[in-house]
């Protein structure tokens, strides 16, 4: 009963005794002999070590199935919270989108009219390749695009379109009340080259798949900024809206290659003086006393010299 293992001399191993006695294994065949009591101990050691094994695999199950679970059942709590009272302390805004007056934006035959026209803008390959190499027909060619596709930005008294540097654009959309501080929508019309073959379908064709998608090098950087902001201020327009705070539409074309750079070219030397010409040697415009003068002689825009809090 308690003695089932014996060792033996030559190798130590544990083999079945010849026969038990109560005072240990009888001496048989080189046997080595086990007192009751060291049975026992050998026996209590088993059952320790057994017990051992199985407060560490249950640890081990607690840690990896435990631990997760219980991460999940907090994950859950949280999303139940926010779902529950983040969402009502967003309520209040949620009679802009209920509001009668914004129904037709999300217009079937409307989203499907600018979608169409992302879509041509995309057609027009605007590439900057370096500082000195663009697509300035092109650009051009995304200039009048604009003109014909949004009439009423530039028919309307209130809306002022300059021109920096031939290709950039600047809208001054002037707002109802006077002495508030104007904000900035900015986007670029130029985009970086590409390689065709990594396209499925042509970088170029503006495609438009399963009336849900539109593909084209620009869709998201940044043509669709360009656009997005167009048929906003198109669609307020519309609406015989004018907005009460005056704000800047600023459309680069250069934003994708970097200005020159020289010990000479220092940044204060480049931002633009309100006393330049259209005309003069920079081909900077005066941007109004309004706005900071950001635009530097390669129509970039740079950081203003002071912070404009809005």
């Amino acid at each position: 009963m308690f003695g089932q293992y014996a060792r033996t001399k030559q190798s130590g191993s544990l083999v079945l005794p010849a026969k038990l006695n109560m005072s240990g294994f009888k001496d048989e065949h080189n046997f080595d002999t086990l007192s009751v009591s060291e049975c026992i101990v050998m026996g209590l050691s088993s059952k320790r070590k057994g017990r051992w094994r199985y407060r560490f695999w249950q640890k081990m199950f607690l840690t990896l199935i435990g631990l997760p679970l219980l991460v999940g059942l907090v994950l859950g709590f949280v999303a139940i919270f926010r779902a529950v009272f983040v969402t009502q302390l967003d309520g209040s805004m949620l009679h802009i989108i209920d509001d009668q007056e914004t129904q037709d934006i999300v217009d079937e035959s409307q989203s499907m009219e600018r979608a169409e026209r992302l879509a041509g803008a995309l057609k027009i390959a605007t590439i900057s390749y370096d500082t000195d190499h663009q697509e300035n027909e092109n650009l051009l060619a995304f200039i009048r695009y604009l003109e014909k596709g949004f009439p009423l930005i530039h028919s309307r008294s209130f809306i002022k379109r300059e021109v920096i540097n031939k290709y950039s654009l600047l809208f001054t959309v002037q707002g109802l009340t006077r002495g508030k501080l104007p904000y900035l929508l900015a986007s670029h019309l130029d985009v970086v080259p590409v390689d065709a073959k990594a396209w499925e379908f042509p970088p170029f064709s503006g495609r438009i798949v399963n009336r849900t998608y539109v593909y084209g090098r620009g869709a998201i950087d940044d043509k669709a900024g360009v656009m997005g902001i167009m048929e906003a201020v198109e669609y307020m327009l519309q609406k015989n809206q004018r907005p009460q705070r005056t704000f800047f539409m600023a459309f680069g074309h250069d934003e994708e290659v970097t200005p020159p750079s020289s010990p000479d070219n220092k940044p204060e030397d480049m931002i633009a003086s309100t006393s330049q010409s259209p005309n003069s040697e920079t081909n900077t415009m005066p941007l109004g006393t309004n706005l900071p003068n950001m635009v530097t002689r390669s129509g970039r825009v740079v950081h203003p010299p002071e912070r404009l809090d809005l």
